[in-house]
C-alpha cells in the first residue's frame, strides 16, 4: 500500500501546484475512487487502542504483537508508542 500512498502523494502535490500557478480559486476534480483510495489510506495512519492481555498489551490491529506490558519488578509501565508488527501507531491515551 506505501506505493498507493506515495502515488497518490505525488498526484495531490502536482494537482495543488497547478492550481497555484494558475488560478488558485479554480475548482478541480477528482475522481470518487480517488477520494476513497485516499481517505482509507489515511484510516491506515490512525492509531489503534490496544488490548490488555494478562500482564501484557496487544496490538489493537494485527493482535500479533506485545506493545507493551508493566514490568513485575519495577513496576514501570513499558509502552511502545507503535505495533513493532504492523507498524501501526498505538492509542495509549483512550
Amino acid at each position: 500500500m506505501m506505493t498507493d500512498r506515495m502515488k497518490y502523494i505525488e498526484v495531490l502535490s502536482k494537482t495543488a501546484k497547478t492550481v497555484k500557478e494558475f488560478n488558485e480559486d479554480a475548482p478541480i476534480k477528482i475522481s470518487l475512487e480517488c477520494i476513497e483510495d485516499i481517505l482509507e489510506l489515511m484510516k491506515e495512519q490512525e492509531a489503534v487502542e490496544p488490548y490488555q492481555h494478562d500482564a501484557v498489551w496487544i496490538c489493537g490491529n494485527c493482535d500479533k504483537e506485545e506493545v507493551g506490558w508493566d514490568d513485575p519488578i519495577t513496576g514501570e509501565e513499558i509502552r511502545y508508542p507503535f505495533c513493532r508488527e504492523c507498524g501501526r501507531s498505538v492509542k495509549w491515551d483512550a
